[in-house]
């Protein structure tokens, strides 16, 4: 097989055969490991209802079960919607928010072009490189509801190949949307299920496809990120999936067996559903009785204001592809060398032989994808785009606390807001100019990136652009000022967008 075979619909029997097949396999392999392990806990685990004994039985059903999933989980690519679709999302977004420009079309052409919203930084040409060297797997950090259109977008204009990737199954309830993500890339992820058999079957689908040279993307962090900082802990399930396959590319003489790894980092000044993802994280982390939002973004209309908003306050979400990494944490050159970290070649198949074998070894092997999360999650902090409101959003919250210290911290968030409980604009600058000083040192030492104002603009002028970002978006204003004092109508938002900073290690 190979990419648009995989792709086609025609073959989805053959898929699901396959995916089946390898899912039997690995619960073979699984029950060998473990004594304690049988198909048949495997089948109770998944509330299977047995008719037959005996392996031969239980084989059975749990190869049906696993084809069940399979089909469930099946998705395509159809490339000459993939490129309409390309087409005319920047356009839907031109022509709904037309009242933004005036002068007809032409106008609204040169001020709504995609570019101007997302900015594309970083390695894209040496991604695009490697895209025609081998598979590429994207991982980005997972910020908003909104990444999906975000990374569409940017790929599509940075010229890159469609990308497979899993979205949650309550998604393609809606028929026209279902219709869409079936022939985009998507394929179905049903969080719900919890059980080995269809964990497994989502692993083997997702190898299979990048065995195919399905380029694939992934969000190793799992959910969006409701602390609003990067992420620093991944799941490692779905990574695994690319040394997997690249180790049967190898084994099956494949021309182009190379599986490359692509960080990506995501950074916006505003977050779409900011307020209902940090009341998620308080709850949880501070069992206080706080009460459920429903999440912000509810449909198109929501996530078109929030569009506008970015333009009227020329907020630009940054999109940075990091530097290319192996299956094994190595940095990539642009001819798709893998290097160590003095700049020498490695040659990648030595990680699987065995007595000069390529070998699949399986504790080997998760140790090679833990090595592979320690490599992303380094990237994510060096490449991490610190922005005017999450610098300014830190200085605020820490000169507000310093203010107020005493309160227990969930009492601090809910009671001291407004402007009864402000800070002079002279100590938020004060601080601010501490942290800007503090922020281009670890630049300079590659631990992090700032925005261009944040490196060429003086303190005020970095205040002044957070203030006219966060100003009338959220409800209750996350910083709010009248030239002399500074507070804040909402806490909690304050916190969620200071927290991009918690990587690092910042003085008082």
């Amino acid at each position: 097989m190979n990419t648009s075979a995989f792709n086609s619909w025609e073959n989805k029997a053959f898929v699901v055969d396959e995916v089946a097949r390898r899912v039997l396999e690995e619960a073979r392999e699984r029950c060998a490991r473990d004594s304690q392990v049988t198909l048949e806990t495997l089948l109770n685990e998944s509330a299977q209802t047995l008719n037959s004994d005996g392996d031969a039985g239980h084989e059975k059903a749990l190869l049906d079960l696993a084809k069940a999933y399979a089909e469930e989980i099946h998705g395509g690519i159809n490339p000459h919607l993939h490129r309409l679709t390309a087409w005319i999302l920047p356009w839907f977004l031109k022509l709904r928010l037309r009242h933004v420009a005036s002068g007809g079309l032409a106008s609204l052409e040169k001020r709504l072009h995609v570019n101007q919203n997302i900015l594309l930084t970083g390695s894209v040409e040496h991604v695009r490189r490697l895209a025609e060297r081998g598979t590429l797997i994207l991982v980005p950090n997972h910020v908003s509801n909104f990444d999906s259109i975000v990374i569409g977008l940017g790929l599509h204009h940075a010229n890159l190949p469609p990308f497979y990737y899993g979205a949650g199954l309550n998604l393609f309830r809606n028929p026209l949307l279902a219709y869409l993500l079936n022939n985009l890339g998507a394929y179905k992820v049903d969080r719900k299920k919890k059980n080995t058999i269809y964990k497994d079957t989502l692993k083997q689908y997702a190898t299979f496809s990048i065995e195919n040279g399905c380029h694939n993307l992934f969000f190793p962090g799992g959910t969006r990120n409701r602390r609003g900082g990067m992420d620093d802990y991944l799941k490692l399930g779905l990574l695994g999936c690319g040394l997997s396959a690249f180790e049967a590319n190898v084994c099956n003489g494949k021309s182009k067996p190379d599986v490359f790894v692509v960080p990506i980092t995501l950074s916006y000044g505003l977050v779409l559903e900011a307020q209902s993802l940090i009341d998620e994280h308080l709850r949880e982390e501070g069992k206080s009785r706080y009460i459920a939002r429903r999440d912000d973004v509810s449909g198109v209309g929501r996530m078109l204001r929030f569009w506008k908003h970015l333009r009227s306050v020329h907020s630009k979400i940054h999109l940075h592809f990091c530097e290319p990494l192996d299956l094994f944490g190595n940095a990539v050159d642009a001819e798709g060398y893998s290097r160590d970290g003095h700049g020498r070649a490695i040659e990648r198949v030595k990680y699987l032989e065995v007595q000069g074998t390529p070998t699949a070894v399986l504790q080997r092997d998760q140790e090679y994808t833990r090595e592979l999360g320690v490599a992303i999650l380094k990237s994510y902090r060096r490449n991490n785009v610190i922005l005017p409101t999450h610098a300014v959003a830190f200085a605020a919250f820490r000169t507000l606390r310093k203010a107020y210290p005493q309160p227990d911290f969930y009492e601090f968030l809910r009671h001291f807001t407004g402007p009864d409980n402000a800070v002079s604009q002279k100590d938020i600058l004060q601080c601010l100019g501490m942290l800007l000083h503090s922020l281009r040192e670890l630049e300079e030492k590659n631990q992090l990136r700032l925005e261009d104002s944040l490196r060429q603009q003086d303190m005020q002028h970095v205040l002044d652009t957070a203030l006219a970002q966060f100003k009338g978006y959220h409800d209750g204003q996350t910083l709010c000022g009248d030239g002399e004092k500074i507070w804040s109508d909402n806490l909690k938002l304050l916190y969620y967008y200071r927290n991009r900073l918690d990587l690092y290690a910042l003085p008082d």
